[in-house]
């Protein structure tokens, strides 16, 4: 008989564990014999992810000029489930990518292959564009897996204030970066030509170079090392900067250098003609752990000028290196506001183009036609030149955007963080700029009190109180047996505006009831331009043998219907109290998202109401949809439903 190979194997399903057996041989005639068996069956592996690169340090941008260079790290897994996902996502003032391209607003998923695995996967991260300036220390990312203990890797970073306006060179953009030889080269830096003759701006900086943020220059110390402006910085020049520091090699030797300026023009043909003027001499400390020295010097000339740092002595061929980072050059005269330079002011970030401007400190601020609204940046500026100007904000909260001329405001809303004014042509012009949040602040109609009451002679009496008009053409006076604007009917001609900035009391009377009920009245302020809004209801009971009266003070608090509902572009949320008390409507959308939240507090019981305009808490408007609003006060809760219908 020839030889027959017998497999064997462990049955499949088996639980982990050591197993054995044997198998029998037996035939006819001849000894049976034994072939003892012995196995295993190993635990599945364990699912592990594996992050490296962390963490990830100092992300930064100078504020309206953002998003961050992107840094990397890295994940990697093994023994995974192909149908469960790596899922990355980050804390609100960092993003992350895989392809430093898309970066989704929910984050990023890696899925293993069928082998389960991810082979080392680099993940981009940087600082959300449009950040105010601070430092944001504590972002992470999450590393999630079902099933494993989710990973966090940490990150820090910050926006920085803009450099005072005028010239600045930080070495830091694409570009900015030269060869690595020592040779004479010009570049362009920030819109200006400048040669570099022993020295470099190395792409990537070497150990021993120090610098501040990506790259600086470095001078190689021997003879004639110097770096040359070849084109004027315009605009004058008042305070000039620098930071300077010793190359960190101790074997390197020391000396001194000259700060200089002219206002000679490039004359490459005969540099003997230009003439430069000596402002200050700079020695970097031998230390190399020392921190980095800085160069100031206030210049205050009108003239447009170039600059040059040269070693002073003219000799030497061994190496005494320095590095400089953030030279500065500052307009002069100096304004608060300079032609086409943003300006960060607390949260708002200011452009004025068409000329310079200086806040107008003389003026006295004048009081706002909305007394609620919430105001992020009021000032009085004088605007420099003939014009027009051109006023841009950015501002992640606000709503409204506005300016006073010659007593008329003017107002745009915000769209995507950003409003723009255009301020006509003068021979300069002082204005009142205001940004915030709430409604239009130049509504023509400021109301602090709207109210109906029966008289002696049992008419009604409708009084309202502005505090401010602008723009006003009068006033019309609707009614309704029910609380429905929609159906109500203008009962009188218009009533003309008196367009005053003083208090102005009206009074109206109703003298067409005849029959039982309460009545609802409604008052609409009407524009100049055609515009108008709506203030009310108030309501009082009337009877015909005259023993109604006002309404009574609420006995209840409670969240009244929006009116109208649908609505577009706005709504207003009406609610009763019993008595004094805080009150807070907060509006959410169908997820459970809170878009929008209104805080009020009131002195005394009576019928209250906010407006709606649609948009959320940063002056974006919402889509159509279905919206709940929720009012609490004190122990009281209550929700309804309202909808946004474009």
């Amino acid at each position: 008989m020839t030889a027959t190979t017998i497999n064997v194997r462990l049955v499949a399903g088996l639980a982990e564990g050591s197993y054995s057996g044997n198998v029998q041989c037996t035939s006819p005639g001849a000894t049976a014999q034994n072939v003892s068996l012995s196995g295993s069956v190993d635990p599945v592996p364990s699912p592990t992810i594996t992050i490296t690169g962390t963490p990830l340090n100092d992300f930064t941008y100078v504020v309206g000029n953002g998003p961050s260079t992107a840094q990397t790290f890295s994940v990697s897994g093994a023994n995974l489930d192909q149908n469960n996902n790596i899922t990355i996502t980050t804390t609100d003032e960092y993003e992350v990518s895989l392809d430093n391209t898309t970066y989704p607003a929910n984050g990023v998923t890696i899925t293993p292959d069928a082998n389960g695995t991810v082979a080392a996967t680099d993940i981009y991260v940087r600082l959300r564009a449009g950040l105010l300036v601070a430092t944001y220390p504590n972002g992470y990312a999450t590393v999630a897996y079902t099933g494993l203990a989710s990973q966090n890797v940490h990150f820090n970073g910050s926006v920085t204030a803009p450099p005072p306006p005028g010239y600045f060179v930080d070495f830091d953009l694409d570009g900015e970066s030269t060869d690595s030889n020592y040779n004479s080269k010009e570049i362009e830096l920030r819109g200006i030509n400048w040669n570099l003759t022993g020295s470099l701006i190395p792409k990537t900086p070497a150990g021993n170079d120090w610098y501040e943020g990506v790259r600086s220059v470095r001078f190689d110390g021997k003879a004639n090392s110097s770096m040359t402006m070849l084109t004027f910085k315009p605009n004058g020049a008042g305070t000039i900067s620098f930071n300077y520091h010793r190359f960190k090699n101790t074997s390197d030797g020391i000396t001194s250098w000259l700060v200089q300026y002219t206002t000679d023009a490039h004359n490459p043909a005969d540099p003997s003609a230009v003439t430069w003027n000596t402002i200050g001499t700079i020695t970097p400390d031998s230390d190399i752990n020392a921190e980095a020295q800085t160069f100031t010097h206030q210049l205050n000339t009108e003239n447009d000028i170039r600059l040059r740092i040269i070693e002073s002595t003219g000799i030497g061929t061994s190496n005494r290196r320095m590095n400089i980072d953030n030279i500065s050059i500052t307009h002069y005269p100096e304004y608060d506001f300079y032609n086409g330079v943003p300006k960060q002011v607390a949260n708002d970030n200011i452009t004025i183009t068409g000329g310079d401007a200086n806040y107008n400190t003389a003026a006295t601020l004048g009081p706002l036609p909305d007394p609620n609204f919430q105001a992020s940046f009021h000032r009085c500026l004088t605007l420099i030149g003939t014009g027009p100007w051109t006023i841009n904000i950015q501002n992640q909260t606000a709503q409204w955007a506005a300016y006073k001329q010659g007593g008329t405001w003017h107002s745009t809303a915000f769209a995507n963080s950003s409003a723009t004014l255009t301020v006509p042509a003068a021979k300069a012009a002082d204005i009142e700029l205001l940004t915030g949040i709430g409604n239009n602040p130049t509504v023509p109609v400021t109301l602090s009190h709207f109210s109906a009451t029966m008289t002696a002679e049992n008419y009604v009496q409708l009084t309202w109180i502005s505090q401010t008009e602008t723009n006003l053409m009068g006033y019309n006076v609707y009614r309704n047996s029910s609380d429905d604007l929609g159906s109500a009917r203008q009962i009188c001609p218009m009533i003309a505006g008196t367009n005053t900035s003083q208090a102005q009391t009206y009074v109206y009377e109703d003298r067409d009831l005849v029959e039982d009920g309460t009545y609802y009245y409604w008052l609409q302020n009407v524009d100049l331009d055609g515009s108008n809004a709506f203030h009310g209801p108030v309501s009082v009971v009337f009877s015909i043998t005259g023993d109604g009266g006002s309404p009574a003070v609420p006995t209840v608090t409670q969240l009244d219907d929006a009116y109208p509902n649908p609505f577009n572009p706005n709504t207003t949320i009406r609610y009763q109290l019993e008595g004094a008390g805080k009150v807070k409507i907060n509006i959410y959308n169908t997820r459970g998202q809170l878009v929008r939240s209104f805080e009020r507090g009131h002195d005394a019981a009576g019928h209250f109401s906010i407006v709606w305009d649609g948009r959320d808490s940063s002056g974006r408007e919402l889509p159509s949809g279905v919206y709940l609003y929720n009012m609490s006060s004190g122990r009281y809760s209550s929700s309804k439903k309202m909808v946004l219908k474009k």
